[in-house]
């Protein structure tokens, strides 16, 4: 894990941020998806469409069952078999550990590792790198379109932050505040400047009653000129926890 990932990651532990929950739900659906697949492919020796002989069962299509989870109601294709029945003892438990890397896909990429240890953990046989490769993608680009996309949440305040990874490096983050309290990490970036990072926001549909920006780098002109009918407040870099100041 890079250094940028670590100090992100730190700022959400220290902060106490979630990642917004569309995402988050998205990655435990494809990753509980992908390892009921693995599961079952385990138990009739066979992958999909695979023809061999020492095969010991047939899958049999698919039902969709809805299921409560900690962050919302999830909608899981469980796989059908042609004889007996199939169902994931392993639900709950996964719950907790694909959430947290949810975290490490967000701030930096998926990991194969990553990815084993989990299957390891729920005693599920460790998967083919056809298998492997192909969540990675999925989770891949379920980030990009989380940090390019469309944000269709309305924020009662938006945090303007900086995190200094180090001497030359520096990433710039937005944290949305909902009514409720919950704080979420909605993006950042450490290649442009503040006013390409905002202009990126605003493009993406980003919408708060308030905004509340840092203190420093004349982000606070920089945030009249680029939206200029935002109500604004300051806050320092010392304010501790910063977010129970924008809640």
């Amino acid at each position: 894990m890079t250094t940028k990932a670590k100090a992100l990651l730190t700022y959400i532990h220290e902060h106490q941020l979630e990642l917004p929950r569309a995402f988050q739900r998205e990655v435990l659906r494809l990753t509980l998806q992908a390892l009921m697949d693995w599961e079952v492919s385990t138990m009739i020796n066979a992958s999909h469409y695979e023809r061999i002989d020492h095969r010991t069962n047939y899958r049999n299509g698919y039902r969709s069952r809805y299921w409560r989870s900690s962050i919302g109601e999830i909608q899981l294709d469980i796989p059908k078999l042609r004889r007996g029945t199939y169902y994931p003892q392993f639900l709950r438990e996964a719950e907790r550990l694909i959430l947290q890397i949810a975290q490490e896909v967000f701030v930096e990429q998926g990991s194969e590792q990553a990815l084993i240890d989990l299957a390891q953990t729920l005693q599920i046989e460790t998967p083919s790198q056809a298998q492997l490769e192909d969540l990675l993608q999925n989770l891949d680009a379920l980030t990009v379109r989380a940090k390019r996309g469309q944000v269709t949440e309305r924020y009662e305040s938006l945090a303007l932050d900086v995190i200094e990874v180090n001497a030359w490096q520096r990433v710039y983050v937005a944290v949305g505040v909902k009514w409720t309290g919950d704080a979420e990490l909605i993006g950042y970036d450490d290649h442009q400047h503040w006013d390409q990072f905002i202009a990126d926001l605003t493009r993406r549909g980003l919408q708060a009653n308030l905004w509340m920006v840092l203190d420093r780098d004349h982000l606070l002109e920089t945030v009249q000129v680029c939206l200029p009918k935002t109500h604004i407040r300051l806050f320092t870099p010392r304010a501790a926890p910063m977010l129970r100041l924008v809640a």
